[in-house]
């Protein structure tokens, strides 16, 4: 398994409250495309910090990878609503593009 999830897995075990660590680990596993692991660690995250709008969009591109197209939309929707209460113009408009595609 690659370094990064190693070290932010061992991060996040000694401080499971560590909410900087569980994205990094989501991360990491959402990098080496280990989408269905990644999953539980966003959900989480935005169990807490429902307004983490990287968080919601990394999590409905899991969603995505997976093929599980109704999660993902939902997602991204909930990530576009946040972008634009944040003013992100970029991942607001990101976000229209993926959602169109689905559509």
């Amino acid at each position: 398994m690659e370094e990064r999830i190693v070290r932010f897995a061992a991060v996040l075990e000694a401080n499971p409250a560590n909410e900087l660590a569980r994205f990094s680990l989501a991360k990491a596993l959402f990098d080496e495309g280990f989408f269905d692991e990644s999953i539980p660690h966003f959900c989480q995250l935005l169990t807490s910090k429902p307004d983490w709008m990287v968080a919601q969009i990394l999590l409905g591109k899991s969603y995505l990878a997976l093929g599980l197209t109704g999660e993902a939309k939902l997602s991204f929707l909930i990530a576009k609503n946040l972008a634009e209460t944040q003013h992100h113009d970029g991942p607001f408009l990101e976000l229209e593009r993926m959602l169109e595609d689905l559509d």
